[in-house]
């Protein structure tokens, strides 16, 4: 997850992988070749969840 804006209730990925510095900083490395984010673009500052878990359908049950 590139920010904590990208996910619903940052606190539970600390421990997570995709929320590791290391994992954010190859993404911020996509970004600084040019790459852009269109969501991000429209609103930088939003909460706006761009991840959601694979499991049990979790992004249906987010809707």
């Amino acid at each position: 997850m590139p920010t904590d804006l990208d996910v619903y209730k940052p606190e539970r990925w600390r421990d997570d992988a995709l929320f590791r510095p290391e994992v954010r900083a190859a993404y911020a490395e996509l970004i600084d070749m040019g790459w852009t984010v269109a969501i991000r673009l429209l609103h930088p500052e939003e909460r706006i969840y761009t991840f959601w878990k694979y499991l049990r359908n979790a992004f249906g049950e987010s809707f």
